[in-house]
């Protein structure tokens, strides 16, 4: 955790249907199945500096959703 304590915002770890859930939202933990995209998000606070930290890792072999991981990995429009 590189000694950090505080966040700036809710630490979230969603998968499934939950990854459709607004922010505010917070839906009931599940297990991360087979064909899943998971996210995380995270707002570490680093010597008074708010930081962001989000990934999203797409599992299984779906190929569309491997392309949008993909494409949201490299910060590239897909559409």
């Amino acid at each position: 955790m590189f000694g950090t304590r505080r966040f700036w915002h809710k630490r979230i770890v969603r998968s499934g249907v939950n990854t459709l859930e607004p922010y505010r939202s917070n839906p009931p933990d599940l297990r991360i199945a087979d064909d899943d995209v998971v996210f995380l998000d995270f707002g570490p606070i680093f010597g008074g500096w708010e930081a962001g930290f989000g990934r999203a890792y797409v599992l299984g072999e779906d190929r569309a959703a491997r392309r949008c991981g993909a494409g949201v990995a490299a910060g590239s429009r897909l559409f």
